[in-house]
């Protein structure tokens, strides 16, 4: 209504693409890229990073996850959490597919809360733990996953405690966020030598 351009910043549209991933193929899917890191805004910025910038963002511990203007529109061009260790929590999507899994897990074996620890609940806890993390896997979000619900992490000591133990042992999809294209000329060569 003043008729001035407002400097807003893309957070909300970044927080709107993440829900739509999530709710579309599901929140292990990252939201980067043109896949499925397109802003849904007409909205301009006033600087798309170059390559060198965005790596500079994105490198030496630097964790900011550049927005930038295609063709497509404006593209979240980046996978990073805040997490500046190394390791599996500084992509996103592994930071979302774990609070996902806990959530889910835990609605699966809620029911069986004051259940006897035995070995036929236990038995009913591993399937539910199973059925969920298949699903999952199914959907591209887990490479494999063991589920131990037994004797041996429940001993004597631990029921007669009055507590159930369940370990989950997950190996999360990582993002492709680079891709290297190889492309060799050889005008000698009658066949392949690619191995």
């Amino acid at each position: 209504y003043l008729k001035q351009d407002v400097a807003i910043p893309v957070t909300g549209y970044v927080a709107a693409a993440i829900s739509k991933t999530a709710d579309k193929v599901g929140a292990w899917i990252p939201t980067a890229g043109t896949l499925h890191g397109i802003l849904s805004t007409k909205a301009r910025i006033t600087h798309s990073p170059r390559r060198d910038e965005r790596d500079i963002m994105l490198g030496n511990g630097s964790k900011v996850n550049p927005v930038v203007k295609r063709a497509e529109g404006l593209v979240l061009s980046g996978n990073a959490t805040l997490q500046r260790a190394e390791g599996p929590l500084d992509a996103l999507h592994v930071a979302l597919l774990t609070i996902t899994l806990n959530a889910r897990l835990r609605d699966a074996i809620a029911s069986l809360q004051y259940a006897p620890n035995n070995p036929r609940i236990r038995a009913q806890v591993t399937d539910r733990c199973m059925s969920v993390l298949q699903s999952v896997q199914s959907a591209d979000g887990l490479e494999w996953f063991e589920v131990v619900c037994d004797v041996d992490n429940n001993p004597l000591e631990l029921r007669a405690k009055k507590t159930m133990q369940i370990d989950i042992l997950l190996k999360h999809i990582d993002a492709a966020e680079s891709i290297l294209l190889n492309i060799a000329l050889n005008p000698s060569a009658t066949e392949s030598t690619l191995a």
